[in-house]
């Protein structure tokens, strides 16, 4: 995947972006509305929202990206959509 490159999709496997990718920002800064029936899901928007809110330093949003890409990447069969939707 090219830096460019905003697919998630290479094959029939999802690729999680790397941290480094801007749409991370934008999801744990809650700048991505991202609709989800998924109570899990919700809660890590939730906990991200108000962890931003209580620190909105570059330290605190990499700490929430950081601990965002470990439980998407561990839960990505499940989330496909969702993340389909960030970083699209």
């Amino acid at each position: 995947m090219s830096r460019g490159d905003t697919s998630i999709e290479r094959g029939n496997s999802l690729t999680i972006p790397d941290v480094s990718h801007p749409a991370w920002a934008r999801f744990v800064t809650g700048k991505v509305a991202v609709q989800c029936s998924k109570a899990t899901f919700n809660l890590l928007v939730h906990s991200n929202k108000m962890n931003y809110e209580r620190d909105s330093s570059s330290a605190n949003v990499k700490l929430l990206i950081a601990k965002s890409h470990e439980f998407l990447t561990k839960f990505q069969s499940i989330f496909a959509n969702e993340v389909a939707t960030i970083f699209k």
